[in-house]
């Protein structure tokens, strides 16, 4: 025996009974007898084509993944194999439902309203800023009918809430001047005349290719009606092509104009939507005011005054959101009405 095979045989007799000393003592301390025969029987058996890897070109190819202990801090239990576990392929393409039910995440809850504002039906929205009551209106919903009407028939005065329950509209204001019951100015409804009276007024009028324009009585009435959604005659241009009137050609002093009232007007915007606005209780403005607003915060690119003072009212889903001692509801002509179809 040389040297080297000497070394060899005194190293064995000293680490193999040290190696067999820490087996055992590893095995006791995870309660397992050295001497055990670990029966694994019961174990699911995983095929080769089961835990094969393969690449995942298809959304029906799936993957073997096992239980990673080291991340998990967790002491691997020696007598259980891990049963596989099979995931859906990394390649971002759906699995079939059949294959495996995933858990979706919670969806938002759409809403098409600005923040602040309440969605009150789909595409009419409503919000109370800024001293005013506001509703907004998508003119681009096809499910949504805008129109002015007589509150109870030519010639005769009633409330916005009767009308406004007649008609089961969503939201509804006050519309045009009148004098001794009789409603002034042009009003149009789905290309048809509501009113031809031909009392000069400005008239604002949303057509059914997305346009809309403020025009003279006499343009208005001059103009095809066919192509008209709906038109509106009011007192006074507040804005026109996004710019705000500041000049009304009247005497700084007349007290209709630049004094304090409450209001009444409505707006388009360049994306369609319609702006109904009333007066807050409280809140008192001038025409410049009401111009400057329906300008710089609503944005609108036309924009009219329609009839305000005790007329003022608006009602949403059946409930009148003017408040205050100066709420009572009075006897108007019209009203302009927006309406949700099934």
């Amino acid at each position: 025996m040389n040297k080297n095979e000497a070394l060899h045989r005194i190293e064995n007799c000293l680490y193999r009974p040290v190696g067999a000393l820490l087996g055992v003592a590893i095995l006791s301390s995870v309660g397992i007898s050295a001497d055990r025969t670990i029966d694994r029987s019961h174990l699911p058996k995983v095929t080769l084509e089961q835990a094969e890897l393969s690449p995942a070109t298809t959304s029906d190819t799936w993957h073997l993944e096992l239980p990673d202990h080291a991340s998990t801090g967790e002491t691997p239990d020696p007598t259980t194999v891990p049963a596989p576990i099979l995931a859906p392929p990394l390649t971002g393409e759906t699995v079939p439902a059949t294959s495996l039910q995933a858990a979706e995440a919670p969806q938002p809850e759409l809403s098409d309203c600005p923040a602040e504002w309440e969605m009150v039906s789909q595409g009419i929205c409503y919000t109370n800023q800024a001293g005013f009551h506001i509703a907004r209106v998508d003119l681009g919903d096809p499910n949504i009918s805008i129109c002015p009407a007589y509150t109870a028939g030519p010639d005769h005065l009633g409330t916005l809430r009767e009308a406004a329950e007649r008609m089961n509209a969503v939201v509804a204001i006050n519309a045009s001047f009148f004098q001794d019951r009789r409603a002034l100015g042009p009003l149009a409804c789905d290309g048809k005349w509501v009113s031809d009276d031909p009392f000069s007024l400005p008239v604002l009028e949303y057509r059914t290719d997305g346009t809309s324009h403020n025009q003279t009585t006499e343009e208005a009435l001059a103009a095809d009606v066919t192509v008209m959604r709906f038109a509106v005659s009011g007192s006074h241009i507040l804005v026109s092509d996004g710019q705000p009137v500041v000049d009304f050609g009247e005497d700084n002093v007349d007290y209709t104009l630049y004094g304090h009232h409450n209001r009444t007007a409505i707006g388009i915007d360049d994306n369609h939507y319609l702006f109904m606005v009333v007066t807050a209780a409280g809140n008192t403005v001038t025409m410049p005011e009401l111009a400057q607003f329906m300008s710089s915060f609503l944005h609108v690119r036309f924009a009219e005054n329609l009839d305000g003072g005790k007329s003022r009212a608006m009602e949403v889903q059946g409930e009148s959101v003017v408040q205050g001692a100066d709420a009572k509801e009075q006897m108007i002509a019209t009203g302009l009405f927006a309406e949700t179809n099934p």
